[in-house]
């Protein structure tokens, strides 16, 4: 992340490949079924609507801090 005016003007947080959410949401994409690359947004719509019911693995997978970040 950073912050942009003319250019980018300073970093503020950046995330390593493979530490990112987006790599969570394509292994349980593809977990579900969905077989391509950018079915990831299928999920994001649909996850409103689904049940609590594995949310102490997510929370396993994705520590959060107290600042909302994670690890």
């Amino acid at each position: 992340m950073g912050r942009w005016r003319k250019e980018l003007d300073q970093g503020v947080d950046q995330v390593e490949y493979p530490h990112s959410t987006g790599i969570v949401y394509t292994a349980t994409t593809q977990f579900l079924g969905f077989p391509h690359y950018g079915d990831e947004g299928k999920v994001m719509g649909l996850a409103p609507y689904g049940s609590r019911v594995n949310i102490e693995e997510f929370r396993d997978i994705i520590r959060t801090g107290e600042s909302g970040s994670f690890a």
